[in-house]
């Protein structure tokens, strides 16, 4: 087969000039993007188990207020109870960003990959093109 001398300078232009850093500036994008998310997620949820507790501490000592001595737990016990539901969920939070921070390494790995099997191609396309200019 024949190659057009413009079609192989046009191809080694494109190749040099616009693949490779469009990958790289998309996997980047995508990248800052995700973990910009996971920086949001963590800061929304320290603020609501924040929230939480304040409001669930503010409902127990109005409860207190209104019932006076008929609560049969005092505040201490019931702040502790509080507490216990508080750390319950923050370890529950806790395993689910680390299953986020997993699932993100898993994703730049595969983005990795990619970019380079396709760095690979377009490197053998051009090693193949050169060849059949030089026959």
């Amino acid at each position: 087969g024949e190659l057009d001398t413009h079609e192989f300078v046009d191809t080694l232009y494109r190749m040099k000039h616009t693949k490779p850093p469009t990958a790289m500036k998309l996997t980047k994008h995508m990248l800052t993007r995700l973990s910009k998310k996971q920086e949001d997620f963590e800061v929304r949820v320290a603020s609501d188990l924040e929230n939480l507790r304040i409001e669930i501490l503010e409902s127990l000592t109005l409860a207190q207020t209104k019932l006076g001595g008929m609560i049969d737990m005092t505040k201490q016990d019931l702040s502790y109870s509080v507490w216990e539901q508080m750390t319950q969920r923050e370890e529950s939070i806790q395993t689910q960003m680390q299953k986020l921070h997993m699932q993100e390494m898993a994703l730049s790995e595969g983005l990795e990959s990619a970019l380079d099997r396709m760095y690979d191609k377009m490197m053998d396309c051009a090693v193949s093109s050169v060849s059949k200019v030089l026959q």
